[in-house]
């Protein structure tokens, strides 16, 4: 009677156990071939391409200027923002550099707009390659240290206008250099097979300012003392 109690136990211990195995399996749990493989590493986070927010586009003296010291600038601005612009400024920093000027630094003699962009003067057109804007804006504010501009984007291919359109760079989120990549004109990323894990790179810097999120012609005149030393 005791031989075969004995057995009964080892056979009901044996089959609990298989019973428990099979839950577990059933469960995923104790399955070592499930843990095996460790998970992906997530890709790094983002990469921004290489951009540019302000460039001079032109500079020519200033015509019958008696003193011949005032230089017209034009230049272009990008918006990279997470808003439309619906106005640029811009400020002298305090300097002098001897090598140029007498001592004073220079100044701002006057501001405009160019209305065909660049290069600047009346008949000019803009540049190939370049979408066709015009400047609609106006000066709203014009001191010896800072100018202000209204910034009106208008598209001569369907005459809208508004504010110059945003381009939201920083705000593709993380781990998506694609995403920024994406927003850059001539951008591509390289470097790895998942485009997640490469680096955006630009060939050509001529091509960031072809998308819609730039305004040429915003002209400023400047003054110089020219050393005479």
């Amino acid at each position: 009677m005791g031989n075969q109690t004995n057995y009964q136990r080892r056979h009901l211990t044996n089959l609990t156990k298989a019973i428990l195995a099979a839950i577990a399996s059933s469960f995923g749990v104790g399955v070592k071939a499930a843990l095996a493989d460790p998970p992906p590493a997530p890709p790094p986070q983002t990469l921004l391409p290489p951009v540019f927010c302000f460039r001079f586009t032109d500079i020519k003296a200033v015509e019958d200027d008696p003193e011949g010291d005032k230089f017209q600038l034009a230049f272009e601005v990008l918006n990279w923002s997470n808003q439309p612009a619906s106005g640029v400024r811009i400020a002298l920093t305090e300097g002098t550099n001897s090598f140029v000027t007498d001592g004073a630094a220079p100044t701002f003699a006057g501001a405009g707009v160019d209305r065909n962009g660049r290069p600047n003067g009346p008949d000019a057109d803009p540049l190939p390659g370049n979408q066709l804007f015009t400047n609609g804006g106006q000066v709203v504010e014009s001191t010896e240290t800072a100018i202000q501009w209204d910034a009106t984007q208008v598209d001569l291919n369907t005459f809208a206008s508004g504010p110059i359109p945003n381009r939201d760079l920083l705000g593709v989120g993380e781990r998506n250099t694609p995403g920024a990549c994406a927003l850059v004109p001539g951008c591509r990323v390289v470097g790895h097979p998942n485009p997640f894990f490469g680096s955006p790179v630009v060939a050509d810097w001529e091509t960031i300012d072809n998308g819609n999120n730039v305004l040429d012609g915003f002209v400023i005149t400047v003054m110089i003392s020219m050393n005479q030393r």
